[in-house]
């Protein structure tokens, strides 16, 4: 080796490049896993909470880092069919619902308004959110109310005679 010689000094340059090439890929490969790690533990915690459109795209974006991992795969078949339990209990309740409503109707159509209202009251319930059922319960209290007017005007007339 010569002194002066730049040869070893190019090559320390390389290999020191490389080194440094390769430490900022592993930083980067760290922070890429990270970043799965985070976006697997934000859908579990949102798949917890029942966000399940915030955990489908947590999901996602974890498979975007890693494809062919399995777990972000199968928490989204999961999130499927969580979606199709919950659309079905609702869409059974959703019948119950207008069952119970069915039967209030055709019980006050039959006169018989305490089960009418009975009927209302239950499918109101189900759903607190709805309008239906308070509105038809007004409807049974009037008509309750204009059959006891009428009963006591009857009455009333009778009592004169």
């Amino acid at each position: 080796m010569k002194s002066g010689d730049p040869y070893p000094d190019q090559k320390i340059s390389e290999i020191d490049a490389k080194l440094a090439e390769a430490k900022q890929k592993e930083q980067e490969k760290a922070a890429e896993e990270q970043r799965y790690k985070d976006l697997i533990a934000d859908g579990h915690a949102k798949f917890t909470a029942k966000d399940y459109e915030g955990a489908r795209k947590a999901y996602n974006d974890a498979l975007a880092i890693k494809p062919n991992e399995t777990l972000a795969k199968d928490k989204l078949a999961a999130i499927d069919e969580k979606i199709e339990e919950e659309n079905s209990a609702k869409a059974e309740l959703r019948k119950k619902y207008d069952d119970l409503l069915a039967n209030g109707d055709r019980e006050f159509k039959n006169g018989d308004y305490d089960l009418a209202i009975d009927a209302y009251k239950a499918a109101g319930k189900l759903f607190p959110e709805e309008s239906v059922p308070p509105q038809k319960i007004a409807e049974v209290e009037a008509k309750k109310k204009e059959l006891a007017d009428a009963e006591a005007a009857e009455a009333a007339k009778k009592q004169k005679f």
